[in-house]
């Protein structure tokens, strides 16, 4: 789990490149996890990027990059 004051953000890009923030990584019995629905996942089709990043308080980038990275799949 991240220190107090971080978080991990959940993201989905967006066709111009940019970051669409989805929520954030829940922890329970060690287990890490995100759920629910948003808008942006609509646009979610097969090639789009999704991944977890940690951040500040303020929702900026801590660390050396993403935690995680993937790419929808199906078609």
């Amino acid at each position: 789990e991240p220190s107090a004051g971080r978080e991990l953000a959940c993201w989905v890009a967006r066709p111009d490149g940019s970051r669409a923030r989805m929520g954030r990584m829940e922890f329970a019995s060690g287990l890490a996890y995100w759920t629910g629905w948003d808008d942006e996942l609509k646009a979610a089709g097969p090639g789009t990027t999704f991944g977890v990043t940690m951040v500040d308080a303020d929702g900026r980038p801590v660390g050396p990059g993403d935690l995680l990275t993937g790419t929808v799949q199906g078609g």
